[in-house]
């Protein structure tokens, strides 16, 4: 198994899937968390959708481990009398 905390570009080893043939950069959660708060961003919701349907059938791994990560940010607001 792939280290979680090894963050950067990999390539899976079947050159027949997707991720075999284009590869894909690993980052973990804290990273995009951290990123966004980072350019002044607030995280009003997180999503982690599981595969479902025909996809479900092909990639049947994403029934039990998320798809992707999907958030709905704001910049953050400033209070007026902050001086900012």
């Amino acid at each position: 198994m792939r280290d979680y905390f090894a963050e950067g570009y990999w390539r899976r080893g079947n050159p027949e899937g997707i991720r075999g043939r284009l590869g894909a950069h690993h980052r973990t959660l804290s990273t995009y968390v951290n990123g966004l708060a980072r350019f002044g961003l607030d995280i009003e919701r997180l999503l982690e959708p599981r595969a479902t349907g025909s996809y479900a059938d092909l990639a049947p791994v994403h029934r039990h481990v998320p798809v992707a990560l999907v958030a709905r940010c704001a910049r953050r607001r400033v209070p007026a009398d902050s001086g900012g």
